[in-house]
């Protein structure tokens, strides 16, 4: 990696990163791909025409480059100026590791980088890069490029770095750190469990639905894929929401 305004990823990094627009890449060429056969081979009634299918294809172009600009975005570095001795930068990184729970994998002059697991199964946590420079530090938090198909909400990106530079604001100003205490995240607070009122019967609706839709529905291909895609992206929430209840229980104190 290297000091600029922009986090530098590897190849293999760049497309765990991107994931999400190579699928939609993927997508969009087998709909150009069927489109130009049926060019030359007649669709059966119940099949999509050719002219239908190039504008599908022509119409994913739209949510191909949000999604670009989105993952594109989320690489910037933000800069923090200021005299940052080695001494507040630590407590800094101490006081953030402890609240947060990083796991440092990088710990040295030029760079500090550490991983935020939320709750496992199908989200796979952050990747925290702080740089440091002559003039102040760039920080970043980013879904971790390390694991494909990874989920990450994305405040937890932002929570990431915005607690780091509150703990350093308090450090420079020389506020003593906040006794620890034993409180941990209420799993069913009112907001969670209203979210999760309304997303539980959303997501079950929708794997049904995708369900009787690949069995019963237009066979058609992609038809198929986009009703496996909902099903996924509902299975995926159910899966990570559980583990995260079952990870926040066992950290209760017994």
């Amino acid at each position: 990696m290297r000091r600029s305004k922009r986090l530098r990823l590897s190849r293999r990094q760049l497309v765990y990163h991107y994931w999400p627009l190579v699928f939609l890449a993927v997508v969009t060429a087998w709909m150009l791909l069927s489109g130009g056969l049926r060019l030359i081979v007649v669709p059966a009634k119940n099949m999509r025409t050719p002219a239908d299918l190039f504008t599908m294809a022509i119409w994913m172009i739209v949510p191909i480059s949000i999604l670009y600009l989105i993952q594109r975005r989320a690489l910037r570095l933000r800069e923090f100026r200021g005299t940052i001795n080695e001494d507040q930068f630590q407590e800094a990184v101490d006081r953030t590791a402890r609240e947060l729970e990083w796991i440092v994998v990088r710990n040295d002059p030029k760079c500090f980088q550490a991983r935020h697991q939320i709750y496992g199964g199908m989200a796979v946590g952050q990747l925290i890069t702080i740089l440091r420079a002559d003039h102040g530090l760039l920080v970043n938090s980013i879904t971790d490029p390390d694991r494909w198909g990874g989920v990450t909400p994305f405040h937890w990106n932002r929570r990431n770095v915005e607690t780091f530079i509150r703990h350093l604001n308090k450090v420079r100003r020389g506020i003593p750190a906040p006794l620890e205490t034993d409180a941990t995240l209420d799993e069913w607070s009112p907001k969670r469990a209203l979210i999760r009122a309304f997303m539980y019967p959303l997501c079950l609706s929708l794997i049904c639905v995708s369900s009787v839709a690949v069995y019963y529905g237009p066979s058609n291909a992609t038809g198929i894929l986009f009703a496996i895609l909902l099903a996924g992206l509902a299975l995926t929430y159910l899966i990570a929401d559980v583990r995260m209840i079952l990870a926040a229980r066992a950290k209760r104190p017994r």
